[in-house]
Formats: C-alpha cells, structure tokens, sequence
C-alpha cells in the first residue's frame, strides 16, 4: 500500500475546488436565467421551446427521479442529507486518490450533486429546464448530465486503474 502525503492532499484540493465551483455557478446560473425568467416562458402549455434535439421548458421537481424509480416519497430533508452525504464521501475519496483523472472525475460529480443539492435546500424542489422531444420522458437540467458525466469518467478511472493493474 502507497503511502499518502499532505502534499498530494493539498493538490487535489486545489484541482477539485475550482472545477466545483465553476460547475455550481454555471448550474445555478442558467437554471437563474431560464426558470426564473418570466419573459423566456411566455408561451402557454407545458413545452415552450422545441429546438428538434432538445427543448427548454421549466419543471419545479420535488422528488427525484432514483426514489420515483423505487416508488418512493422521500421527505425534502432526507433529499436533501441523501445529496450532502454523497458529496461529503466523494469528497474525502477525491482528496485521498491518487489519480489526477480520477480527482477531476470526482470533482464533477460533486459539482452536479451541489447544483441539485443547493436548489432543493433552497427552493424545495430541483429546477429541470431540459428535455429531449424526441423521446420525451422526463425533464432534467445542468446538474444531471455533469453528474452522469462524472460518475461515466469515475468508472473510466476505475476501469483504467483494473486493467493496467492486470498488465
């Protein structure tokens, strides 16, 4: 087992906390601009842009979509110590790895968890502005494809990390 330096703690959270940050303004800032503007939505009915690829439309979304999936209605409380507990573990696993890749992965990942997170807090609900009209079954915003997008490249690291090992 390697051991772990202060240094390499320091490190990554300095690679980490930018990444973070920026991904939590940009979410919070487009959701900002397209759900709390009234003059982007001003036509009547549920879909109000269809751009062919994808539409905009805006959606207050109390529960989210894993515990819809079980059936589940989980009080805002628990939501929200579900999102601050996710973050907090990949946290500490960001600051203590040892792949650069895999600290950035991770450092997404705990971006869209804090721009779900932050809104359910303070707003009770998720704000979903995103949907496909193609194949329309559901809304979602900003923060669920960085979360998927950093859970995709953890896996990739993790991949990476089995298959080298074996060579």
């Amino acid at each position: 087992m390697r051991q772990f330096n202060n240094r390499q703690f320091i490190i990554n959270a300095l690679i980490a906390a930018p990444i973070i940050f920026v991904l939590v303004i940009i979410d919070l800032f487009y959701k900002k601009l397209f759900f709390d503007n009234p003059g982007f939505f001003d036509r009547p009915g549920p879909v109000q842009h269809d751009f062919v690829l994808f539409g905009i439309r805006s959606l207050a979304h109390s529960n989210s979509t894993f515990f819809s999936t079980l059936n589940l209605s989980v009080p805002d409380s628990i939501h929200n110590l579900f999102g601050y507990l996710i973050a907090i573990f990949l946290s500490i696993w960001l600051l203590f790895s040892k792949n650069k890749f895999r600290v950035i992965a991770i450092a997404i990942t705990i971006g869209g968890v804090l721009g779900n997170t932050i809104d359910r807090t303070t707003y009770g609900f998720v704000r979903d502005i995103i949907f496909t009209p193609w194949f329309d079954k559901g809304t979602f915003n900003l923060s669920d494809l960085i979360i998927m997008t950093g859970v995709g490249l953890v896996v990739l690291s993790l991949l990476i990390d089995i298959f080298t090992s074996r060579s």
